[in-house]
């Protein structure tokens, strides 16, 4: 049976959660609430315009478009219209998808300047949030790889989350600014298929899983109604992600050169 103090941290953080972190908690769940339902009706209408307007939007969302990043990437939508049509046709995409179509769907949406953290955020919209968003703390916390100084924390015991939540070895690189801080790995071909595949095959799965032992020992967190919800995959993975955003220096400035250490820790898995 899944631990307590497993469920107190995600149950916190989870509560915690807010995008951009200026913005409410009520403002954020009702700005994704409106992505989702702007996704929903996008790809129940079959228009490839709406399906582009909807992609666009979830970019936007997730890449703030730090400078002009959403603007590029418009263009490029504009020319390749065709891959646009292709997801179109795979879609809906729901929990019964095969994770071929899942990984053919990503590939579609794969851009210069969308990359597989906003494919993923994309491909979670337009499944009604079936699906978690990857990014570079879920990456770094699954693999492990974080200040040492994480393994000290009091409030909450993390060899108990890590021992529940299994490692997965995504592939992380530094971001080239010699600042110590990584990222996911994405920008050849095989790191990008490989941590694609990783996210399909393994942290789905592992999500889904853990959303089911925690649904199962009827351990919920509180919503912006102020009602009792029970854990989805999406909701875990938006804990992993704000607890990185408010603790940064344990994700950052713990190596000084590649390769990205990972942490020493004993656990059962």
């Amino acid at each position: 049976m899944i631990d307590r103090r497993v469920a107190d941290f995600f149950q916190f953080w989870r509560e915690q959660y807010r995008w951009p972190l200026n913005r409410s908690r009520i403002k954020t769940e009702k700005k994704i609430f409106e992505f989702e339902e702007n996704a929903k009706a996008a790809v129940s209408s079959g228009k490839v315009e709406r399906l582009t307007s909807s992609l666009m939007q979830i970019h936007r969302w997730k890449t703030r478009n730090q400078a002009g990043i959403t603007d590029k990437y418009a263009k490029q939508l504009d020319k390749e219209p065709k891959r646009v049509r292709e997801l179109q046709k795979l879609l809906p995409i729901t929990s019964e998808t095969p994770t071929m179509v899942l990984k053919s769907a990503l590939d579609l949406m794969r851009f210069p300047d969308c990359n597989l953290t906003v494919c993923t955020a994309q491909l979670s919209f337009l499944s009604g949030r079936v699906f978690p968003i990857l990014d570079r703390f879920l990456a770094q916390f699954f693999s492990r790889k974080a200040h040492p100084m994480m393994l000290q924390w009091t409030e909450y015991d993390i060899f108990n989350v890590f021992e529940s939540i299994g490692k997965i070895n995504f592939i992380l690189e530094d971001d080239g600014r010699s600042k110590g801080v990584p990222r996911l790995a994405v920008y050849t071909e095989t790191s990008y298929r490989y941590n694609r595949n990783q996210y399909v095959d393994q942290l789905i799965p592992r999500l889904q899983n853990l959303a089911e032992e925690l649904r199962n020992a009827d351990m919920t967190y509180q919503g912006i109604d102020r009602d009792q919800h029970h854990f989805t995959s999406v909701d875990l993975q938006m804990a992993i992600f704000i607890f990185g955003k408010k603790n940064t220096r344990l994700f950052k400035e713990f190596y000084k050169i590649p390769p990205i250490p990972n942490l020493t820790i004993q656990t059962h898995v």
